[in-house]
């Protein structure tokens, strides 16, 4: 299985990228990756590319393609994300109890729930994170969100975003306690 170093995945340790999932080596920092891995229909990355362009055709969310992500190459994975609609970039510039310097995705629309406050985030309610098809932030008390700009434009292959569960597919709904939800598939 290849290995990636922080500067593909969080800087919070290393990856392994399997057919299916992606697991995290040592979590440091307090964070938590949360292992949910989603059943799509496609367990290699073509047929996960497939999937990503069938529910692109189906009009629901925004997405960036790989070619799209390509002109972007040497952005900030965050600089990236918000030119989806609907997506508004947290910026955490000095680390704290609460939220580690970075860049997170908050929803423009959605408010957090009782089981989601986190204080750092004031009234923005944060998206969940999924890394092909594992979650690594559900929005759940506690848990650290993922900063965005671990990860880089030039070593992804499509990214999805949905607002809330009302355009959602299923295969994806149950994003927890967040406030939307943004699908990244790494190329393999």
């Amino acid at each position: 299985m290849p290995r990636f170093d922080s500067t593909f995945g969080r800087t919070a340790g290393m990856f392994i990228l399997t057919a299916c999932a992606l697991a995290p080596l040592g979590v440091a920092r307090g964070q938590q990756a949360v292992s949910a891995a989603v059943t799509t229909g496609a367990d290699t990355a073509a047929g996960q590319m497939a999937e990503f362009e069938r529910r692109r055709a189906g009009g629901f969310g925004h997405f960036l393609t790989q070619h799209q992500l390509d002109q972007h190459r040497s952005a900030r994975m965050s600089e990236v994300l918000a030119l989806l609609s609907g997506v508004k970039i947290k910026y955490a510039i000095f680390s704290s109890r609460t939220l580690p310097a970075g860049a997170y995705v908050v929803a423009l629309r959605g408010q957090p729930s009782l089981a989601n406050q986190n204080p750092a985030f004031k009234k923005d309610c944060p998206a969940a994170i999924m890394i092909d098809g594992t979650f690594v932030y559900t929005g759940m008390a506690g848990e650290l969100p993922f900063d965005v700009n671990t990860l880089s434009p030039g070593n992804l292959a499509g990214v999805e975003f949905y607002s809330g569960g009302s355009n959602m597919p299923p295969e994806f709904n149950g994003t927890r306690n967040s406030c939307g939800l943004v699908v990244m598939w790494t190329r393999r």
